[in-house]
């Protein structure tokens, strides 16, 4: 937990318990350096540049799924959804499904500005393509790979893959992103919780970005529940952990990252290893 105001928190979704230490040591290294970025940034810009800064760096590493190392639907097309939430401006933008982009949460920043602040599939395409965003496949060949290898088989296997970034700024504004490729295998068409409020959410109080089940973070609209909570007058700490001991009871396999207005940082997961990180003191601190 922390004390100072200004904070940035990031995730690249939830792992395996098991996952051997080299692989948790590439992974906090690339934490490392897009921490620091997204620090800079927060110094410059505030945070909501931060969070956009963050999960564009997030989007562009193939350790995590989003952007580039997004995962697969079963007709074997990436789609890729995000959301983006200004808590000083109580606005909220993202898109759902888009194919063919390199950075969703930058045409999700795009959209701020517009009446229009969410778009299904179609919207997105034609967006990018009006906004100048080039023509852009994330497949890689492992994901291919592994879909050509699992794609007669009847049940999908559970990954947890989201990116996301919340952040709060020396003047005390707060904002979130969280981006995603979705589950593997997933129904065509399939949308996650990370372009809705449930699992993205802000505001002057609390900012949140989650990961893990799509469908159990939408049953406990994770994000506005612990959000709500602080603006009500509980504690980060308390709010979360009432939260997430609810969450437990119903099985829900889900996690978040979490800030609130004076820089308190908080974290937690149902199920599985969180991949987090942060800043303590200018000392680098991970979650796993």
């Amino acid at each position: 937990m922390q004390t100072n105001q200004k904070q940035l928190i990031i995730h690249g979704g939830l792992s395996a318990e098991d996952l051997p230490e080299e692989d948790r040591q590439v992974r906090r290294e690339a934490l490392r350096d897009i921490l620091a970025e997204g620090h800079a940034v927060l110094d410059r810009q505030g945070a909501y540049q931060a969070v956009i800064r963050s999960c564009e760096l997030l989007e562009d590493c193939q350790l995590f799924n989003a952007g580039t190392g997004s995962t697969i639907q079963r007709d074997g097309q990436i789609r890729l959804s995000c959301g983006l939430m200004d808590g000083h401006r109580q606005s909220f933008s993202g898109l759902v499904n888009a194919r063919l982009i390199k950075n969703p949460i930058h045409l999700a920043a795009k959209l701020q500005t517009l009446g229009d602040r969410l778009l299904d599939s179609t919207g997105a395409e034609l967006f990018a393509r009006m906004s100048g965003a080039e023509v852009y496949d994330p497949a890689t060949s492992k994901v291919i790979d592994r879909w050509a290898r699992h794609r007669f088989e009847d049940h999908f296997t559970r990954t947890h893959g989201t990116v996301g970034a919340a952040a709060v700024d020396a003047e005390g504004r707060l904002a979130a992103a969280t981006s995603t490729g979705g589950r593997f295998m997933a129904g065509v068409g399939r949308v996650s919780d990370s372009c809705t409020p449930a699992g993205n959410y802000a505001n002057d109080w609390c900012a949140l970005s989650c990961t893990g089940h799509g469908e159990d973070i939408l049953d406990e609209a994770l994000a506005v529940r612990v959000v709500v909570r602080v603006t009500d007058g509980m504690s980060l700490v308390d709010a979360v952990e009432r939260s997430f001991s609810e969450a437990r009871e119903r099985g829900r396999d889900l996690a978040a990252i979490c800030v609130d207005r004076s820089g308190n940082i908080a974290w937690q997961a149902t199920l599985g290893m969180l991949v987090a990180a942060y800043f303590d003191r200018e000392m680098f601190r991970a979650t796993f």
